[in-house]
């Protein structure tokens, strides 16, 4: 065949496109050279080098005796914050305000561990919650082996305390590498004291350590420690920390695979980035098993907190996947988890979102808290954000010394090009500070005083207004007489802030959990009623239950404790409708001289407001969000049956919620009241969210019934009162006797 006339093949035709291709390579590597070398597009690689957030190495500290102070100085606040914190929650349990969950269940977990059953629970919440799998090892819910070696405490000081004094000392042990990182790289020994001061101010820090036991809690400062090591470069201070860190939840895991990534990645240092990251894997999957064993399951009950999405994590993740708009909508961007976000960021005046890179750590931590259907989870006070607080605290640091930098930069850039009278004269008053350095000092001080105004509003310290010391009430002491009556190899079953003072054997049990098999019952109808605070009456009728079914006799009864055996037995006042005497009914008479806050309002012509109080304080804080309420009445003439007694709270847009649940009124109703005396109602805890932010007005009404059985409130009659001066509302039917302010 002959060839064909247009062969491109040829030399004569091919070589001027080749040639111009060539020089037009050519041409592009010059200008791009050219680019390279032109002194703004270097400025602008080297900014967006540390936008990016590349993690160089920590520089030195700084010499001399002022970094050595500082180190002193951190070392005094790492003291007061565990001693302060240790004698705060000493004082909470010794005031009955520490609780089943958990810091009951931890107790027993290392208590049974030291006999013969490893991290064995039975302590759990049957009426809301999915955890309650029986008698089980921690390790079928949750996976935190450091308690095997913390039980080893146990064998010198077998205390619940041992774990509050435990968590509050190694969180406090976090404000040393909070400095050394500040220090080292800000160049300051004073942006590492503010950094050390902010971290242990951090409200959601302290409201892990506030609440009960977690080991979680740990990781705080674990983290922080692997942080930096790995920006001082410490492999083997890198890998203990991150072991501890993995040793106290499951989830931990993927914040040290997100670790590793970040040496692998931004630091270049694969073997040991990519070591860390395999180290993870294999921890995430050997948990797995062995939860997976442990768990009656298959799988921790926890999971159930995402079944919105699915009955798998592949189900979760592609629900994730194939609705992202939903998602965010519903789970990112609604209201609540808006505020969750703000009281994580506002304390450090949202500085981390400028590191996104060191953000990126904590961002399945949050995921995890904002998808969740349990509202406490994105509360921002529980131990559910431990884990996040560090690397807030580091990405802070990083983004002042980015802030500062690109301060510093455009200062020397703007100055170099334009007169700035001003901006000279600013910069001659301070001859031996840089235009970096004024910034950094601006950032640092700026997180100082927002850290102070987070703590004022939302810690949990005197600095907080409206802080209170955990009182030691005669009901609690008498509490402790009750306890000494039960037998050490008894099982008990008892109110969830009764338990942590019983754990220390077997079987303890969360009322209303085996109580029908328990040997014995502890309660206090006049404490938390958790897990049953929304559902009262259900709670009084499994007492009432108790007391006239004939399977458990009343041992002990006084000023609202119950303690029963196991077994019939003769009641202890035969004339009362529930065989108990006098003495159980103490907490529903007024001492004489207990009134704190007099007023008066009459209500009909039969009950008088005479007193109030309200507790913890006047000024009521979201994050610290139980509110209790005590009200005095003077009966004047005998009450009709049926007559029952609300609080009414009206909030600052008008609305209003009012509860009738009392223990004073549920035992002794005000048929029953004898005219002459003063009778105390105290409300249970009520949960005071985010929309009874501003001011809250506390009152009172009676609802009256009639011979043709219809209900009708009490006209109000205000008379004297001393301090607030009492108003009435809602057609002169609601006593308003008080106001608070709740902050959020």
């Amino acid at each position: 065949m002959a060839p064909m006339d247009d062969d491109t093949s040829s030399p004569e035709r091919s070589s001027p496109p080749l040639a111009a291709l060539a020089a037009y390579r050519a041409s592009v590597r010059t200008a791009g050279a050219r680019l390279r070398d032109d002194p703004r597009v270097r400025a602008a690689r080297g900014a967006l080098a540390r936008l990016l957030n590349r993690y160089p190495p920590l520089p030195p500290g700084p010499d001399g005796l002022w970094p050595r102070i500082a180190m002193c100085i951190v070392g005094l606040m790492a003291v007061v914050f565990a001693v302060f914190f240790s004698s705060y929650l000493f004082a909470q349990h010794d005031a009955f305000l520490t609780h089943a969950e958990d810091l009951g269940i931890m107790d027993q977990a290392l208590w049974n561990t030291l006999h013969g059953a490893p991290l064995h629970q039975t302590i759990c919440n049957i009426v809301t919650d999915t955890n309650c799998l029986g008698d089980v090892s921690r390790l079928a819910i949750h996976f935190e082996p450091i308690l095997f070696p913390m039980s080893l405490l146990y064998l010198v000081a077998p205390s619940p305390k041992t774990l509050q004094f435990v968590q509050a000392v190694i969180v406090a042990s976090g404000a040393f590498p909070a400095f050394a990182i500040a220090w080292r790289r800000l160049r300051s020994p004073f942006a590492g004291l503010v950094f050390a001061a902010a971290y242990l101010l951090f409200p959601a820090l302290q409201a892990a350590v506030t609440y009960d036991f977690h080991a979680v809690t740990l990781s705080a400062a674990f983290l922080l420690f692997a942080l930096y090591f790995m920006l001082a470069r410490n492999n083997l201070g890198l890998i203990a920390a991150c072991l501890l860190a993995l040793a106290t939840k499951e989830e931990i895991p993927i914040d040290v695979a997100l670790i590793g990534l970040s040496v692998a990645l931004l630091q270049h240092r694969p073997r040991l980035g990519w070591g860390l990251v395999g180290l993870a894997a294999v921890w995430l999957g050997g948990e797995l098993v062995i939860m997976h064993l442990a768990s009656p399951l298959g799988h921790s009950p926890t999971a159930s907190r995402y079944a919105q999405f699915g009955d798998s994590p592949g189900q979760v993740a592609l629900y994730l996947l194939a609705h992202p708009l939903q998602v965010a909508h519903d789970y990112i961007f609604s209201p609540d988890r808006i505020y969750y976000l703000r009281t994580l960021l506002s304390p450090l005046a949202y500085l981390p979102l400028f590191a996104p890179l060191m953000l990126l750590i904590a961002v399945p931590a949050l995921a995890i808290n904002m998808l969740s259907a349990s509202p406490a989870m994105y509360s921002g006070i529980y131990q559910y954000n431990a884990e996040i607080v560090p690397v807030l605290i580091v990405a802070t640091i990083e983004s002042i010394a980015l802030l500062s930098g690109l301060g510093g930069w455009i200062v020397s850039r703007t100055r170099s090009r334009i007169s700035m009278p001003r901006l000279l004269a600013w910069r001659a008053s301070m001859p031996k500070m840089s235009a970096r350095r004024v910034f950094m000092v601006m950032l640092t001080v700026l997180v100082l005083i927002l850290s102070l105004r987070a703590q004022r509003g939302h810690g949990y310290t005197p600095l907080a207004q409206g802080f209170a010391w955990p009182s030691i009430t005669a009901h609690a002491r008498l509490a402790e007489r009750v306890i000494a009556r039960i037998p050490a190899d008894a099982s008990v079953s008892a109110q969830s802030d009764l338990v942590p003072h019983l754990s220390h054997r077997r079987h303890i049990y969360m009322f209303p959990y085996h109580m029908d098999d328990a040997d014995y019952i502890f309660l206090d109808v006049t404490g938390n009623l958790y897990p049953q605070t929304l559902a009262v009456r259900s709670y009084i009728d499994q007492v009432r239950l108790l007391l006239t079914g004939g399977r458990n006799h009343v041992v002990f009864a006084e000023d609202g404790y119950l303690l029963l055996a196991k077994g019939s037995g003769p009641p202890l006042a035969p004339a009362d409708p529930w065989g108990l005497p006098p003495a159980f009914y103490s907490f529903t008479v007024a001492t004489p001289g207990a009134i704190p806050h007099a007023t008066a309002i009459r209500f009909g012509g039969s009950l008088e407001l005479v007193g109030y109080d309200v507790s913890p304080a006047p000024v009521l804080y979201v994050n610290n969000p139980y509110l209790t309420v005590t009200t005095y009445w003077r009966v004047e003439r005998p009450m009709a049956p049926g007559d029952t007694l609300e609080m009414v709270f009206t909030r600052s847009d008008g609305s209003a919620f009012t509860t009738s649940d009392f223990a004073t009124v549920y035992w002794r109703p005000l048929a029953t009241w004898r005219p002459g005396e003063v009778f105390v109602v105290r409300s249970w805890p009520l949960l005071i969210t985010s929309r009874e932010v501003g001011t809250l007005r506390l009152g009172a009404r009676v609802m009256h019934t009639g011979a043709s059985g219809a209900r009708a409130p009490l006209p109000v009659v205000i008379g004297h009162a001393t301090g607030l001066l009492p108003t009435a509302l809602a057609h002169n039917t609601v006593g308003v006797f008080d106001d608070i302010q709740v902050m959020g």
